[in-house]
């Protein structure tokens, strides 16, 4: 089992990779085609078993505590790459959510957009991915 702080875990075992996603309204079925994609990109990455994060039904304006959670551990250096379809599940208004991916972006994370990297990454699409993905409200 992963220690949250990473205090007492090696290096090693440590996870080096988290998937956030957020969705409103609530998704019944958890953004499961949205993960299985984010996975196959962690896997194309060589990094498996990323932890998911997920703020489903929530809206940003209602607070986040996923994205809350996401940035304390990336402050205890628990991971050093966040996947996500865009920068939009964060917040749809686009000063807020690139203000997170900077303040992520500092606390030394990688942010890997799968709409940007997708399409250069075909092997990582399938049909039942996200090819046309839109952001939730």
């Amino acid at each position: 089992m992963y220690s949250m702080s990473g205090r007492g875990t090696s290096a090693a075992l440590r996870p080096k990779c988290v998937i956030y996603l957020r969705c409103y309204p609530f998704d019944p079925m958890g953004m499961e085609c949205h993960v299985r994609a984010l996975e196959d990109v962690s896997a194309d990455m060589r990094v498996f078993a990323p932890i998911v994060i997920l703020d489903n039904g929530r809206r940003a304006s209602d607070g986040l505590p996923g994205r809350d959670s996401l940035i304390r551990l990336a402050e205890q250096g628990f991971f050093d790459t966040v996947l996500i379809p865009g920068p939009f599940v964060f917040s749809l208004d686009a000063s807020e959510a690139t203000a997170v991916v900077a303040e992520l972006t500092a606390r030394g994370c990688r942010i890997v957009e799968l709409s940007r990297d997708a399409s250069s990454r075909p092997e990582a699409m399938n049909s039942n991915s996200i090819r046309d993905l839109e952001p939730c409200a």
